[in-house]
């Protein structure tokens, strides 16, 4: 009895060994599609027709729709009527993916928390809605690239591409662990207002050069202006000289926070900051750095026209 109940439990292994060898062959993982950048920044306002006036006149944008401004044939910037009580300026980030349905289903397998289904958007788009580990709003979507619009515009905007979007994160590992371990994020570069602190973490898409900037050591809940100065997005120039004449082309004067000249920043690229009716930091960088950059080396390809 005792030889025949270890030949019943040798079976029995065997069997399991065979079964879960089977199931793993017919569930293989699922791999994930690329992401590749951005489709659009939405941005809270609570004024929809000054902010029309900004990124439409200001700025440059075509108008598709009284809340939608095309960067270029994949990009836009959305306007959206900001809840009362919150001082939030990003309402959200979204990412370009080869299939939004896969990249769904990739990261349920990862144990990410996300909608049971795809949403249908216009010309045949498919996109979902979560929330990173910071509490930001994102979205991944994959869509067919729009007829560009700003041709139509006699003078053209100071910056054709989103470059990168930054938001407030109080957790970095929590935050590096969605984005870098799970969906794929390369570092770009990291630095701070003083050496030897970490103030801003780039982190590139994993299949193109655009980034989200990891916004790092802010108080746990800062007041309205300084939300306004983390929370922002960047418009990438080939020469930072040009924007200025561009914007004040269209009407632009300086107003409160407003930089009156460029200037060098820490990652030795060329920016300039104006800021909307809401306080939302619009930043105009250049492609490449001018210079060494404090803190850390650049470890990835810089966007480009």
């Amino acid at each position: 009895m005792v030889a025949l109940a270890k030949q019943l439990t040798v079976l029995a292994l065997l069997w399991l060994a065979v079964s879960s060898s089977v199931l793993s062959q017919s569930n293989p993982p699922v791999p994930r599609p690329r992401v590749t950048g951005f489709s659009h920044v939405a941005i809270y306002v609570n004024d929809l027709d000054k902010a029309a006036q900004f990124y439409g006149n200001v700025l440059g944008y075509a108008k598709e729709s009284p809340t939608l401004f095309v960067v270029n044939a994949q990009q836009s910037i959305e306007l959206e009527k900001g809840p009362q009580d919150s001082q939030d300026r990003i309402a959200h980030v979204a990412f370009l993916t080869d299939s939004a349905e896969t990249l769904r289903q990739y990261l349920k397998a990862q144990g990410v928390k996300v909608p049971d289904a795809v949403s249908d958007g216009r010309n045949g788009a498919h996109w979902f809605a979560m929330t990173d580990p910071a509490g930001q709003s994102i979205e991944f979507i994959d869509e067919k690239p729009r007829i560009a619009t700003n041709k139509t515009k006699v003078l053209p905007p100071a910056s054709d591409q989103i470059i990168h979007v930054g938001f407030l994160v109080h957790d970095r590992a929590a935050e590096e662990h969605f984005y870098k371990d799970i969906l794929g994020f390369r570092p770009y570069w990291h630095g701070g207002m003083v050496p030897d602190r970490t103030d801003w973490v780039a982190l590139q898409v994993p299949d193109g050069t655009v980034w989200i900037e990891e916004m790092l050591g802010a108080d746990a809940h800062p007041d309205a202006h300084e939300l306004g100065v983390l929370n922002h997005f960047s418009l990438g120039v080939d020469k930072i000289d040009t924007v200025v004449p561009n914007l004040k082309q269209h009407g632009w004067t300086p107003l409160g926070s407003d930089q009156k000249s460029t200037q060098l920043g820490k990652d030795g690229k060329w920016q300039f900051n104006i800021y909307d009716p809401d306080l939302t930091r619009v930043e105009y960088m250049e492609f490449r750095p001018a210079q060494k950059p404090c803190c850390s080396d650049f470890t990835g390809p810089h966007p480009h026209e």
